[in-house]
């Protein structure tokens, strides 16, 4: 709504009350703040806080459903206000003018009446402008608790106001550029009141003159209510050491220092600088440490002193925050030498089960303890002796910590003996009574899991206790009478008591049949303890396995010597790898030889075969760009039969042979003698029944061949990656 001219709204508000209301005789208030002839008469009254009322009386043929009194201050009309009218009696409306609402403006307010009738019709009225002042405001700030010394003294301020007050903050400072001034927040009380603390420590513990204001911030308002009090001023007093000794203990060699240091500006460090020697060659500035009631406390110890006996010096060095020190001379305090060497030692936490124990040590001497030995053993000859070095606890006592794993598991009687060494390597010694570890006997639980009757597999857990360590757990497999295929399985350690056995008839000459299960523990005093399970039945044919493996031919998608990454890419594809690439787009990926030798990348292109270059990549690089995309593992130098393992356990194979299966033309070139020939396939099967192996090769296509014939042109250079 936009404020218009007194006379435009006069004359608004007859229009509308003659075009709404023609029916009514229209009567005008006689109170000299009517603004209009209108059906609607005002009144005007003031209430507490300077506020005001507005009462509008209704003529009673008005039929009047809301009635509304816009009142704003701006020119812009910014904070205006739709107040409604409360009905509070028959034709008669109320609205209470509140100044929060208009943010405590002073000044001119104008103010319309909107009567909006059950016909749709409206009457208007514009009433005379009103003149808002805030009611007088003051307030009062007020020292109290002024602590000199302290450099410390409470504030409270207390507001007389109207308004809602939002913050109260009180800058204080003492430079005369503000430098460190602080503008301390003032926290309401119960009582009704702001309250604030001022601290020294917040203004570099400068002494002199305060400057304080106080700022009242109110909500809904942007005029602050501000007041400069009276300085306050904080004096200059000198500072003070006082140092004395606490827990004195002359066998020992310690002492505390504790130091009750004051000042003006504030205690920024104190050091008790304490030293034997007359050249202070051992002197130690100790630091003292602020304690919970404000004292400073230093714990001596002639251990760092190199053990020194005699005469110690103290001086008590109390820095204030402008690096300023107060300085104090204590007593001499002696420290005497006439207490002879000292050691004892016993055993403890004795856990018989799993062969350990502690042995702790207090040893005394007034040259000091520079290292303790726990020698430990159970042999005659004590071939089984182990030196513990004992290591210093907190309390000043020596903990050695014995475990029969470092005796070879031994169980029996053992003998130890505590050696302490004192700072110029005087030994002393103490011969502590025997202990005895209890046998116990060895147990072994084991059982057959996930038995696999397609793949010839399964696996032997074994759950194995012994207090004597366990050495090596092996388990023999096998299912010929004769044992001649016996197969003894190293056991893999699982957790703490846990361990694994994996069987696969791979090494059993891929067998089926019954399957005999033993296990054998040994512990480390080399007694061995069997169990024999329920044998395993494996009804599988293991003779033959083909794996699915994708085919494609290398020449059909334009690379006559791309053979190695079309086969790779076959082995990929039938695990699962690289499924998104054909031939082609694989191999625009293939890395090219940094040196010209096929053993760093493809030297020239798998898309164009030459006679000046040897197109090819051997099995290195090979194995490193097929990492790009899978499990790849480069398995040069394994058998033919080791393949075949491979296959078995689902893996295909990269095998460089010869093209065509043809033997080998072995040729002479710049990196060495290579067959001239060379060439890549997918070992993908095998049947030991009749002795052939399933070959997908990249220009032949996928077809069976002799074992025999494979491993003599694979084994003369044993060149294969495997894909897991």
């Amino acid at each position: 709504m936009k404020k218009k001219p007194i006379i435009e709204l006069f004359l608004l508000g007859i229009i509308g009350v003659l075009f709404c209301l023609l029916p009514f005789r229209l009567q005008a208030d006689e109170l000299s703040n009517i603004a209009v002839a209108s059906p609607l008469q005002t009144q005007i009254t003031s209430v507490e806080q300077n506020r005001w009322q507005l009462t509008i009386n209704t003529a009673s043929q008005l039929k009047i459903k809301q009635l509304y009194v816009p009142i704003w201050h701006m020119d812009n009309q910014s904070d205006i206000h739709w107040y409604q009218a409360g009905k509070i009696a028959e034709n008669t409306y109320q609205v209470n003018f509140d100044p929060k609402i208009h943010q405590y403006h002073e000044g001119i307010y104008h103010m319309h009446v909107y009567a909006y009738l059950e016909d749709g019709s409206c009457v208007t009225a514009v009433l005379n402008d009103q003149h808002y002042t805030l009611p007088e405001e003051n307030l009062e700030t007020t020292i109290q608790n002024f602590q000199d010394k302290l450099g410390r003294a409470d504030l409270t301020v207390k507001v007389n106001t109207a308004r809602e007050i939002q913050q109260v903050y009180l800058p204080i400072w003492h430079a005369d550029d503000q430098s460190d001034i602080q503008w301390y927040a003032a926290k309401k009380e119960n009582d009704g009141n702001y309250h604030a603390s001022i601290d020294l420590a917040k203004h570099q513990y400068h002494r002199g003159n305060y400057h304080i204001h106080t700022y009242v911030y109110f909500k809904n308002s942007s005029k602050p209510l501000v007041q400069v009090s009276p300085d306050i001023t904080f004096n200059e007093y000198p500072d003070e050491v006082q140092a004395s000794i606490e827990n004195y203990n002359d066998k020992a060699g310690s002492m505390d220092i504790r130091v009750l240091a004051s000042s003006v500006h504030g205690i920024k460090r104190v050091y008790v600088p304490t030293w034997s020697k007359a050249d202070q060659s051992d002197i130690v500035w100790y630091v003292a440490q602020k304690q919970t009631d404000g004292s400073y406390l230093a714990h001596m110890n002639i251990q760092n002193h190199k053990e020194n006996r005699g005469n110690y010096h103290l001086h008590v060095y109390a820095y204030n925050q402008l690096n300023q020190a107060k300085v104090q001379v204590l007593d001499d305090v002696h420290f005497s030498d006439n207490y002879p060497n000292e050691i004892n030692a016993q055993v403890q936490n004795f856990d018989d089960e799993n062969g350990r124990l502690n042995v702790r040590v207090q040893a005394f001497s007034t040259q000091g303890i520079d290292r303790v030995y726990v020698p430990i053993w159970s042999r005659a000859d004590q071939s089984d002796i182990v030196w513990y070095v004992a290591q210093k606890q907190a309390d000043g006592s020596y903990m050695a910590q014995m475990d029969i794993a470092k005796h070879q598991f031994y169980r029996g009687t053992y003998h130890l003996h505590a050696y302490a060494y004192t700072k110029k390597n005087i030994p002393m010694m103490t011969v502590l009574p025997d202990v005895t570890f209890q046998t116990y006997p060895d147990t072994i639980q084991a059982n057959i899991e996930q038995v696999n009757q397609n793949l010839g597999s399964f696996i032997v857990t074994i759950h194995a206790k012994t207090h004597q360590g366990i050495k090596q757990i092996r388990v023999p497999i096998w299912h010929r009478s004769n044992q001649s295929d016996i197969h003894w399985y190293e056991a893999k350690k699982v957790n703490n008591d846990t361990y694994q056995v994996q069987m696969n008839v791979a090494n059993h000459n891929y067998e089926n049949g019954l399957y005999q299960v033993h296990v054998y523990l040994t512990n480390y005093a080399n007694h061995q303890t069997m169990v024999a399970l329920n044998p395993v039945q494996l009804s599988g044919d293991y003779q033959q396995r083909v794996l699915s493996v994708p085919y494609y031919n290398q020449n059909a998608w334009g690379a006559p010597v791309g053979c190695e990454g079309v086969a790779l890419l076959q082995a990929l594809q039938a695990k699962g790898y690289a499924k998104q690439y054909n031939p082609r787009s694989f191999l625009n990926e293939i890395p090219h030889s940094t040196d010209g030798t096929p053993y760093t990348g493809f030297v020239g292109s798998p898309f164009i075969a030459n006679n000046w270059q040897f197109t090819a990549i051997f099995d290195q690089a090979l194995t490193k760009w097929g990492q790009r995309y899978g499990n790849v593992s480069n398995i040069s130098g394994s058998s033919t039969s080791q393949l075949l393992d491979q296959i078995w356990q689902g893996n295909p194979v990269v095998a460089y042979v010869t093209v065509h299966m043809t033997p080998l033309a072995w040729g002479i070139w710049q990196f060495g003698r290579v067959p001239n020939n060379n060439h890549a396939v997918t070992l993908s099967g095998f049947n030991k029944h009749n002795g052939t192996v399933f070959v997908t090769d990249p220009i032949d296509g996928q077809y069976w061949m002799p074992a025999s014939k494979f491993a003599s042109i694979y084994e003369a250079r044993k060149m294969a990656v495997v894909v897991r």
